[in-house]
């Protein structure tokens, strides 16, 4: 259903470097030409201090660019 939903748009992703996230693994979500969200793999040390019991991914959209 995202895919459909982005198709629409021009987008891409840009590798991020963020300690909240594992080396390599992190990206920006840029569409239309503005940056709109993040994703990626939780550093270990974050999913060990929220007592998460498995490795997580993050996405976050800002979703009025869409409106």
């Amino acid at each position: 259903m995202i895919y459909l939903f982005f198709r629409s748009f021009a987008h891409s992703l840009i590798s991020l470097s963020d300690e909240t996230f594992f080396p390599g693994r992190c990206a920006q979500i840029i569409a239309n030409g503005k940056p709109i969200g993040i994703m990626g793999v939780l550093h270990p040390e974050v999913v060990n201090n929220f007592e998460l019991n498995l490795p997580c991914a993050v996405l976050e959209l800002d979703i009025e660019e869409f409106l």
